[in-house]
């Protein structure tokens, strides 16, 4: 008797072709300097992964870097790299997928200009200096701003933010976590999670 013979094919990957903005590799981050002291003094260290279309990692491109503050991480580009991840090790076996790289830079500013608000926390009312200053800012000109409320905010006070956001005066961004209290690294989460390079976004 003449066994059949079975064909197994491995699944195909596809070629990635590599976009001109994405066709950088760096070396070294900004705020290089901090980073490097922060580096030698935590031992929250973590490792950039990279990724091309298929969800191949790059080989030999992992990166170590340092969760700093909080729960951010600053990695260098690589270029193909389409789905980034961190981990403990440069070798370990990833506990989740990764995720998509997205394309932040926009030549066709929305905004002529906009305004970084400091971050925002705590029960203490604040909507009369919102309003205030948004309304201020608005007379000038300035008809976008930048949000970024730490855990939770006094009701009201989010009530006008809400509203501002519906106008669409307001891009707004909540970070949760475990801090009761809040100090200068909350400054930082707003720089390094919330709005990268917030000055000169449109």
């Amino acid at each position: 008797m003449k066994l059949k013979q079975i064909q197994i094919f491995s699944d195909i990957l596809e070629p990635c072709s590599i976009a001109e903005w994405n066709n950088v590799t760096t070396s070294s981050i900004i705020f290089g300097d901090l980073h490097l002291k922060q580096l030698a003094s935590t031992s929250k260290k973590v490792y950039c992964r990279y990724y091309d279309c298929n969800r191949q990692e790059l080989n030999g491109t992992a990166w170590q870097t340092i969760m700093f503050p909080l729960s951010a991480a600053y990695c260098i580009r690589q270029a193909g790299a389409v789905y980034m991840l961190l981990t403990d090790s440069p070798d370990e076996s990833p506990l989740f997928d990764p995720v998509p790289l997205t394309l932040r830079i926009d030549k066709n500013y929305k905004h002529e200009i906009s305004v970084c608000v400091g971050p925002v926390y705590g029960e203490e009312r604040r909507w009369l200096e919102i309003v205030e200053t948004t309304e201020h800012h608005l007379l000038m000109g300035i008809n976008h701003f930048y949000y970024t409320i730490l855990n939770k905010m006094n009701e009201y006070t989010r009530k006008i933010v809400d509203e501002y956001e519906r106008l669409g005066y307001f891009d707004v961004t909540v970070i949760q976590n475990e801090y009761d209290t809040m100090d200068w690294m909350s400054h930082l989460l707003q720089i390094y999670v919330s709005r990268p390079g917030c000055p000169i976004k449109g």
